[in-house]
């Protein structure tokens, strides 16, 4: 089974909840290297919307993704679930949807990063989101594993 958390961005909360999946991020909160390196992995993949970032598997040996779709989000999630139905028949995929995590920061951070000559404020914001969004990001993450492990 593949578990595919999408957004907006795929480095935003769809990473995050992706690697909270994968237990790459553990704890009530992340520590600052790891906010740091989320950070240098937006910079460099957030603009490269429709790419699927492999995350790794979790602790049932499930494979796990994220997915940066834009606005699109139910487009990619129904062309998916088509080319699922076409081309594996045993194989399922199991989308969440991680968008509504995000909130306006990251939308900010990736209008202003490349005109803004502050770019520690725009930093200094992303530590304030990636604080904020961790325990959201974990409550949906364990409300996924408990749909999941129902099945």
């Amino acid at each position: 089974m593949q578990i595919i958390y999408y957004s907006y961005w795929s480095t935003y909360a769809a990473y995050l909840a992706a690697a909270l999946h994968t237990g790459s991020y553990r704890g009530k909160s992340p520590s600052k290297g790891q906010i740091d390196r989320q950070w240098n992995l937006c910079k460099r993949y957030s603009q490269q919307f429709g790419n699927l970032l492999y995350i790794g598997l979790d602790d049932r040996h499930r494979e796990v993704y994220a997915l940066g779709c834009k606005r699109q989000g139910d487009m990619a999630k129904f062309a998916l679930e088509g080319f699922v139905r076409i081309f594996t028949e045993t194989e399922a995929v199991h989308l969440v949807k991680a968008g509504p995590l995000e909130g306006p920061i990251p939308f900010l951070i990736e209008g202003f990063y490349r005109f803004s000559k502050r770019k520690r404020i725009l930093r200094l914001a992303f530590h304030f989101w990636m604080k904020r969004t961790y325990k959201k990001c974990k409550e949906l993450v364990f409300n996924t594993r408990q749909d999941l492990d129902g099945e």
